[in-house]
């Protein structure tokens, strides 16, 4: 399983492989992301796969998430996803596009190291 739903599983207390699996079903049935770029062109750019090799493929356990899947989930759940990145100490921020559900904003915080995310905290206000 890879450690980016792990990590983000163990903060919002789901199963990492059904976040996997819901994730998927997103990248597979939502074709706008990121400001009106395709979910097929982002993937062309970051893997050189069409969208549903790129999905069939997330779908396997032993891939690894990245940038995409954390952009899913943050679209898919209204949480926003911190991500320190522990060998330059910068941070990426990934907002959804409905950044308040139920009035309070809720982020999650995660590390990564360059081959490995790993859950931090939890922040709702």
């Amino acid at each position: 399983m890879s450690c980016l739903f792990n990590s983000i599983g163990q903060l919002v207390g789901e199963d990492p492989t059904r976040l996997r699996h819901l994730i998927c079903e997103y990248l597979a049935t939502h074709p706008g992301l990121w400001e009106g770029e395709s979910i097929e062109t982002i993937v062309g750019w970051t893997s050189d796969m069409k969208l549903a090799d790129y999905v069939a493929a997330m779908r396997s356990t032993s891939t690894w998430g990245g940038a995409l899947e954390i952009r899913c989930f943050t679209e898919m759940t209204g949480y926003g996803v911190m991500v320190h990145n522990l060998r330059d100490g910068k941070t990426i921020e990934f907002v959804p596009s409905r950044r308040s559900v139920g009035g309070h904003r809720r982020t999650l915080y995660i590390s990564w190291n360059g081959c490995h995310y790993e859950s931090v905290r939890t922040n709702v206000c």
